[in-house]
This record gives structure tokens, sequence and C-alpha cells, in this order.
């Protein structure tokens, strides 16, 4: 074998196997994003009225992976033990942070005569609240349109189910992780 075919051969070889270590990177890294830690941090109402109820929730997000993220917007519904109680909708861009943590604002409109359609089934939720937040279950779902410099998703599924328990934990320290 020639020395300029075992060169060339090693340095083709090295070159895949570099390529081959970039790509495991950023599929690691791609999982990572996908595995993300959240935290209610406060709310606000911003209107109150008997037709809206507008308020702001901040969620302190934890982002695992090197890449920092954009999110370009959201539709989501908010549901009470599968009765749906507001409605999540923002075309805001707003920034996550890599390897730390930021602070999103989320725009929550609920309308009072949706809600008490079903007066009957939210007074048993909120009996049961009173009784075992174990029971109480709210979910967010929907869809969220993010990406960083090297991906962009638009309308990725998310849905985020926790308990009441969970969302009112008196440990501030405390993080819901979760797998989407």
């Amino acid at each position: 074998m020639s020395k300029k075919l075992l060169i060339g051969t090693g340095f083709a070889a090295g070159f895949a196997l570099l390529i081959y270590g970039l790509y495991k990177w950023y599929m690691v890294q791609l999982d990572k994003v996908m595995q993300y830690c959240y935290k209610i941090k406060r709310y606000k109402f911003n209107t109150i009225s008997l037709d809206k109820i507008d308020m702001t929730i901040d969620v302190l997000i934890r982002n695992k992976s090197a890449f920092d993220l954009d999110v370009y917007g959201y539709d989501m519904a908010v549901y009470l033990n599968d009765i749906k109680i507001a409605k999540l909708k923002d075309q805001t861009n707003q920034h996550i942070v890599n390897n730390g943590l930021s602070l999103i604002k989320l725009n929550v409109n609920v309308l009072p005569k949706e809600v008490f359609k079903d007066a009957k089934k939210l007074g048993e939720i909120i009996s049961w609240s009173l009784l075992d937040k174990e029971k109480v279950k709210i979910t967010v779902d929907g869809t969220i349109s993010a990406g960083s410099s090297f991906l962009k998703v638009r309308d990725l599924p998310i849905k985020i189910t926790m308990t009441l328990k969970e969302i009112m934990t008196d440990d501030p320290n405390a993080e819901v992780c979760t797998v989407v």
C-alpha cells in the first residue's frame, strides 16, 4: 500500500469519526432539550371581569442542553380534571438560555362562562381539592413553536399533567421534571 493511500485513508477515517462524534453530541443535546424541568414561580391577575379573566403565569424553566432556545409562540388549553378552564395563546418571542434557568411568561385567558358550563363537575373538583390534592389534575395540552440556531420546530405537541399537590408544593427549591 502506498504512503499517500495510507495517509488519505487515515484522514478520511479521522474525518468520518469527527462527523460521527458531532452527530452523537447533537443527538444528546437534542435529547436534553426535551428533558426540561419547570416550576410555577408566581402568577398575577391582569384583568378580572364577568366575561374574562386575564392573568400571567411566570414559569421557571431549566434547560439542560447546550442550545439556547427561542419560543416563538404557543397555543394551549388548560384542563382541570378534563374540564377546559383556560386558553393560553401568544406569539411573543421569549428566550431560554442553555444550561441554566429562564423565566417564561404565559398569558392565560379564562372564560368564566365556559368554566361554569359543567358546574356540578367543577363543584366536585373543588371539593376534592379541599380533601385530597392528589385527585385534582391540571393538564396543559397544545402546541408550541420553538427553535435554536440548528433546529426550528413549528407546532410541537406538548402535554403536561400535574397534580394540584405538585403545583402547590411548599418547598421553594422543588422542581417538577418531565419528559415530553
